[in-house]
């Protein structure tokens, strides 16, 4: 019925999973191009209670002027990108931010980041990957369709704040990878 639906919809958030993309090998099957997961950091404007202490204790963590910060939770809405990418120590000063303060108005995705271990060789070749993991140029643009997985939608459910319950963090959602590609180059040659 209605009441059951919105029930649902109000303790149910939907959050696209983002999958990492194949790996480019050479012919020997030496990495070119790997992508591993990281979390990307974001606000929502509408839950924050306090924006000069979050932007004091984000600043520093994050390397992001204060003002910045507070412009983006000023210019409100639901979801504000703070900073992509970030390392795993980063991660885990954010958490403890998140934890000392008990905020529901930070929260993580995690998206793919291209690596290339072997930095510029044969990058006309292999082309590279941009922010929002689409191929820009060579290889990753021509076989972009192959090389990128599947996005898929993923249901958490949350608490009254928004929160995620543990166990649907866990949920049987799983990552599809995308397809590896190996070329006839020689990473020696």
């Amino acid at each position: 019925d209605q009441l059951t639906m919105k029930a649902k919809r109000q303790v149910e958030e939907s959050r696209t999973l983002q999958s990492p993309r194949g790996a480019i090998y050479d012919r020997n099957g030496r990495e070119l191009a790997v992508s591993i997961m990281v979390k990307s950091l974001y606000v929502d404007p509408e839950v924050v209670k306090d924006a000069e202490t979050l932007a004091a204790e984000l600043a520093p963590i994050l390397g992001i002027p204060e003002q910045d910060i507070k412009g983006r939770i000023a210019d409100g809405g639901r979801f504000v990108w703070l900073k992509r990418m970030l390392e795993p120590a980063i991660v885990e000063k954010v958490k403890a931010v998140i934890d000392k303060y008990n905020l529901n108005c930070l929260g993580f995705v995690e998206e793919s980041k291209r690596y290339y271990p072997n930095d510029s060789l044969a990058s006309q070749v292999i082309g590279f990957v941009g922010m929002d993991d689409i191929g820009l140029d060579g290889m990753e643009l021509s076989e972009d369709e192959m090389l990128k997985a599947k996005s898929s939608e993923q249901f958490l459910s949350t608490d009254t704040y928004g929160r995620p319950i543990f166990n649907s963090v866990f949920s049987k959602n799983k990552y599809e990878d995308g397809k590896d590609i190996y070329l006839t180059i020689d990473n020696n040659i």
